[in-house]
Parts: structure tokens; sequence; C-alpha cells
């Protein structure tokens, strides 16, 4: 749509899209999240820790959050869109239906793991400013996102094994699958909403 893009990167990819500003730094350094924050008029957060000790999810994840959300507060960001996880919702209640954003949280995300724990923190975090501080922030949960480009990862309820997804149980269970043109399309939407 011809709109300038900087992309904060963990570091700079080998295959560079033309018509984008990469900078390499870290969600954890707020001086870099400010830089990176300072002229937008849109922020896309899909940063986040996906590996290493609690103290990496803290520093990727909810120190990074943080960081972002001050940034938009302090330059006047018209809109932020924040990359949750369906990892936040409850993992005991039986997904049938549509999820909707009336699911419950987890209310055990102590017992899923750092990557639901500090994803959940971030996401109550981006609400919570939104809320008390006037962040104009929406909250997009994607599934399994798969198609060109992306990088696999196996979704809950299944392993990956030489190239191809194992479905634990009996094949019933839907796969939260979504295709990356349509995670951009819905990113787009949620930054076209009014604040």
């Amino acid at each position: 749509e011809g709109a300038k893009v900087r992309a904060g990167v963990h570091r700079i990819p080998k295959d560079l899209l033309p018509g984008v500003d990469y900078v390499a730094g870290d969600l954890g350094d707020s001086e870099y999240i400010d830089n990176l924050v300072a002229g937008a008029s849109t922020v896309f957060h899909v940063g986040a820790a996906m590996k290493g000790s609690p103290a990496d999810f803290q520093r990727g994840t909810v120190v990074g959050t943080r960081n972002v959300i001050d940034a938009c507060l302090k330059h006047g960001v018209r809109r932020v869109v924040y990359v949750s996880s369906l990892s936040v919702l409850e993992h005991a209640v039986p997904r049938t239906g549509k999820i909707t954003e009336t699911w419950p949280l987890e209310p055990h995300a102590d017992l899923r793991g750092a990557y639901t724990q500090t994803k959940l923190e971030a996401e109550r975090m981006v609400l919570a400013a939104a809320q008390d501080k006037g962040l104009p922030a929406c909250v997009i949960r994607p599934g399994v996102i798969f198609g060109p480009g992306v990088e696999p990862s196996s979704p809950a309820g299944s392993f990956a094994m030489f190239g191809r997804w194992i479905v634990v149980g009996n094949g019933s269970l839907p796969l939260p699958l979504v295709y990356v043109d349509d995670i951009v399309d819905a990113l787009l939407l949620g930054s076209s909403q009014p604040g």
C-alpha cells in the first residue's frame, strides 16, 4: 500500500524485503524501542521470546512489551496491534465451536510454561494500558500460521516429525490453522479501527 515500514528485528535477515528499513536490537532495551517507535503512526507488536531461560522470556516478552507500551504512549502512536497467542486461553476447556473474546484466560499459566506465562502477562499489560492510560490498542490471537515464508511450528495437540505434523489422539482434534495472508488482513484490519 506504499506505507513506509520500519521493522525491529533481533538480527537483520538474509533476504531483505524491498522498502523495509530493518533495525536490529533487543526488545528488552528501552532506548532501542523508543528510537524504533519514534515517528511511527502504527505499531504492530509481534515480538516475544520463543526459547531460552525464564529470564529470557521475561525480558523478551514482558519487559519488551512494557517498553513498547511506554514508547507508544510517549510518542502518541495512533494505533497499536498486539499479537498475542491462543496459548493464553484456558487449556482445560474443550475447544469446540468458535473461540471468541469471551473465552476464559488460562488460570494456571504457571503450569503451562514460560511462553504462556509471559504472553498472558504481556497481553494483560496491553489491555490495562488501553483501559487505564488510553493506549489505542487491540489484541489479536492468531492460531498456527502457515504458508509461504512462515517458519513451521507444530500446533498444540501435535508434534513435528520428518517434516509432518503428527496429531495426538484419534485425529478429530481441530487444529487452529490460519493462512499467512489472512493474518496480514487481520493485522491491517486491527490497525484501521478507531482507538
